[in-house]
């Protein structure tokens, strides 16, 4: 039995199932997510965790009796409606983008992924992050639509985001690239004597709109696979 499935059947706590992820890190802890109400818990856990994704996950959430589910958080990434875009500069693109045939197709999957996501009826958000980087949160944010950013942030911010947007309805059926204002080149560091505010979320929640999701720009244009 996969671990997602042992999550959904109560048959697998938090702690080992973060020793079984295969996924990258999340600086996101086990008391931290036990806060969180039981509705929104086990995914929290699936989605960190880096547990598998399937059309399958979509049902047994979309049919669950016993508690309702609240949010679908979806981790997703920048550039997925790119490949293939017409007038795009790929020589101004991450790898991802570049490579996506080379890639296996991956941004392609993971579109497909969100479609899933979207169509379902379930409640959710799909956050897509630019390059992921292992700098702590606190840096400016810039949150888009539309598909077109490019830059980085770090794992433990997106963590936050999805986090804060379990629980707010203005997160609610978005869909929505983030990014730090910090380039490239710029490492970001944080003084522990004096560290940056903790973000309202929900301010940038509240700009983004529903139906958004960079498809207007591929459409006729999408990647055979």
């Amino acid at each position: 039995m996969t671990a997602w499935r042992l999550l959904l059947s109560g048959k697998l706590t938090y702690q080992t199932a973060k020793k079984r992820a295969k996924g990258p890190r999340c600086p996101v802890t086990g008391k931290r997510i036990q806060g969180i109400t039981s509705e929104y818990l086990i995914f929290v856990e699936v989605v960190l965790l880096g547990a598998a994704f399937s059309e399958d996950l979509l049902c047994m959430y979309s049919q669950k009796t016993e508690t309702s589910l609240l949010r679908f958080v979806h981790v997703s990434s920048a550039g997925v409606t790119r490949p293939g875009r017409p007038g795009l500069d790929l020589s101004k693109q991450p790898p991802a983008v570049r490579l996506n045939k080379e890639l296996g197709f991956i941004l392609t999957y993971k579109l497909k992924g969100e479609d899933l996501i979207r169509e379902s009826g379930i409640p959710y958000t799909i956050v897509r992050p630019c390059a992921l980087s292992e700098e702590p949160a606190g840096a400016d944010l810039i949150f888009d639509q539309g598909d077109n950013i490019t830059g980085k942030i770090s794992r433990e911010e997106v963590a936050r985001i999805c986090i804060a947007a379990l629980g707010s309805p203005y997160a609610c059926n978005k869909t929505f690239e983030v990014k730090s204002t910090i380039p490239f080149s710029e490492p970001f560091t944080v003084d522990p004597s004096n560290p940056p505010p903790e973000k309202d979320y929900d301010v940038y929640f509240n700009t983004l709109k529903e139906g958004i999701t960079g498809k207007e720009a591929l459409e006729g244009n999408l990647v055979p696979v």
